[in-house]
């Protein structure tokens, strides 16, 4: 069983920007630094606004840390969701509690 959507479905801006919120408020509940917090918060809004759609521009080889508040860290985040590979910790928030005590 494969966890992973087809290759042929691009998540749009708005749909990234909601994935570095879930891993922002995440990181709030386990302790993380607030600048770090704020940087995933940040980062979320700067993907939501752009015109052109950022998973499309990675898949191409664009580096999401040209970007404001996008560093390496949060850049590689990026780069994997836009590819479908998720970080643990997103899939951690997104897995239902009772798969995760199994």
């Amino acid at each position: 069983m494969t966890l992973l959507p087809p290759a042929s479905i691009t998540l749009t801006n708005a749909e990234l920007a909601e994935r570095l919120r879930e891993i922002a408020r995440h990181r709030a509940r386990t302790g993380a630094s607030w600048y770090r917090i704020v940087a995933y918060y940040k980062a979320a809004q700067v993907v939501e606004e752009l015109d052109e759609c950022l998973a499309e521009e990675i898949r191409r080889g664009g580096d999401p840390a040209r970007l404001p508040w996008i560093g390496r860290k949060i850049a590689k985040q990026l780069r994997q969701t836009a590819s479908y590979r998720e970080p643990v910790q997103t899939l951690l928030i997104l897995m239902p509690v009772e798969r995760i005590a199994a």
